[in-house]
């Protein structure tokens, strides 16, 4: 600090000449951080305050800030010129290869122009084959007509990705809420954000040597470490890994929302309260999810209880049966319990032959035990503990069920595996429900060879009719169609599919059939 004084001062030192270019050098760096990151005089007394020094005043703020950025709009303004003339050469060397190159081509490629598609694939058309279709051959040409024309003029334009990214770098040091508008501050933030643009956080210290001051003894490590941290994520934005991810979120963001436009109808537009005539406001149903049954984490010390149900019946046309007995043992401690309830429906035949589990046994043996013959209890009881027992008592259900997993060697471990989120259940009576409920709706489809009884199912049991695919065609068309069945539920998972081949050929059979009707 006695050096930067120093060079500041050509008057012997003092204590009260030291103060003041110590408060001096204080000031200018707490205005370069104004401009650069805290907004208003408001905000840097208020850090100020916060950290127990002295606030500025507003008009003395003011006064330093033209100091400040004066000495930041020099230094963007010669990095601006020397970016300008490192483009300009860029652009000079680009126009050379250009041109060699097609003086290049246009002397080895002499053939025709079949010659020449026959070296190109078609790896960038759907499903790597090219369009043959002369209608819509003819639309595209039409389409394009226009860009074809004005080619020329559109040859110098390039991404507006440079233009945005300079747009937020200015709105993080000049918020609309702050209102700088046409102000000398506008300025001195507009072009510090230039200045960090090309030449990265070190610009701060770059300005500060050039008008004698300290680089800074913190603000060089932190700013080269966040320059550092700034070029790797440019050089993993540019992998092709990265622009993939990026086309992909692309293109969920517009499949959501042209799922919203097909789904909600007139509702998702502005304005609707003014229109006059009878507007499409019907509304689709939400996406019911399927259950995941993936596997419950972190789960420290569990203690297994195995349930069993005895029911009325099974749940037939919507109606769910009713419970005559519950009955639960601790497979540790082999505490348990049971009751019997009073059905509100008379037993079926069919109930004689129910039993449930609370554990997945099902699973659980199929995936470990693959060789035997059967899978149900009184076999398993039979192959594991040579016994037999009655298999419609809940009571007996889950005690041979404890029987079985002692004689199996069934490990913790295991168990956990198979152990999934309880509203699993839930969520599969509902998309059972819905399944039935819409399902009637997708016959002549079916029948039609319009899509198989799986995809049905899954659109069925997603909450959707026929009725609804009708409506969504007569919104959005097929785009609309693929968009909803495409969509993500509430899990993240596609609505019916992501596989976009398929739903591009169920949609497109879909779409005639209703065009016709």
């Amino acid at each position: 600090m006695l050096n930067e004084t120093q060079q500041l001062t050509n008057e012997p030192i003092n204590r009260s000449t030291l103060a003041n270019v110590k408060l001096y050098i204080q000031v200018s760096y707490s205005i370069t951080a104004m401009i650069d990151a805290l907004g208003g005089p408001q905000r840097v007394n208020n850090v100020l305050s916060t950290l127990n020094l002295p606030p500025i005043s507003h008009k003395n703020l003011k006064v330093m800030e033209r100091r400040a950025g004066e000495m930041i709009e020099g230094f963007a303004n010669l990095s601006m010129d020397q970016r300008c003339r490192e483009a300009f050469e860029a652009e000079k060397s680009n126009a050379a290869e250009d041109e060699n190159g097609t003086e290049n081509m246009l002397d080895t490629n002499t053939d025709s122009h079949t010659d020449m598609t026959d070296t190109n694939s078609n790896n960038s058309l759907p499903y790597k084959a090219p369009l043959s279709d002369p209608v819509l051959r003819e639309k595209l040409q039409n389409l394009f007509e226009p860009v074809i024309s004005k080619a020329a003029s559109y040859a110098d334009l390039g991404s507006s990705q440079a233009c945005e990214h300079a747009n937020r770098a200015a709105s993080l040091r000049a918020p609309k809420h702050l209102h700088y508008g046409e102000s000398e501050s506008l300025d001195f933030r507009v072009k510090a954000s230039a200045a960090c643009i090309n030449e990265g956080r070190n610009y701060l210290s770059e300005t500060f040597k050039r008008h004698g001051l300290s680089p800074g003894s913190f603000t060089v490590p932190y700013n080269s470490k966040k320059d550092h941290e700034r070029e790797k994520r440019q050089k993993k934005s540019k992998l092709p890994e990265q622009k993939l991810r990026r086309l992909k979120l692309k293109e969920e963001r517009i499949t959501s929302k042209g799922a919203c436009e097909a789904t909600e109808g007139a509702s998702y537009e502005s304005e609707i309260s003014f229109s006059e005539q009878a507007e499409d406001i019907e509304r689709i149903p939400d996406a019911i999810p399927k259950p995941l049954f993936t596997a419950v984490s972190s789960l420290d010390n569990p203690t297994f209880v195995i349930i069993d149900l005895e029911t009325t019946d099974l749940i037939r046309r919507n109606i769910i049966p009713h419970i005559v007995q519950i009955a639960a043992k601790e497979h540790r401690t082999q505490t348990s319990f049971n009751r019997y309830i009073p059905p509100q429906l008379p037993m079926s035949n069919e109930a004689e032959k129910i039993v449930m589990g609370f554990i997945d046994s099902l699973a659980l043996f199929r995936s470990n035990f693959p060789k035997i013959e059967k899978y149900n209890q009184p076999f398993l009881a039979q192959h594991f503990c040579k016994e037999e027992y009655n298999a419609h008592n809940a009571v007996d259900d889950v005690n041979m069920l404890d029987k079985i997993l002692i004689a199996a060697n069934v490990s913790k471990e295991l168990l956990l595996k198979l152990c999934y989120n309880s509203n699993s259940h839930l969520l599969q009576e509902n998309f059972i429900k819905a399944k039935a409920k819409n399902l009637l709706s997708f016959h002549p489809l079916i029948a039609s060879g319009v899509m198989k009884m799986t995809t049905a199912e899954n659109i069925a049991g997603s909450g959707l009719n026929c009725a609804h695919l009708k409506l969504i065609y007569t919104r959005k068309g097929e785009d609309g169609l693929i968009d909803v069945l495409m969509s993500k539920n509430a899990f993240g998972k596609p609505r019916v599919s992501n596989d976009k081949k398929l739903m591009c050929s169920v949609v497109q059979k879909m779409g005639n059939m209703f065009s016709e009707l």
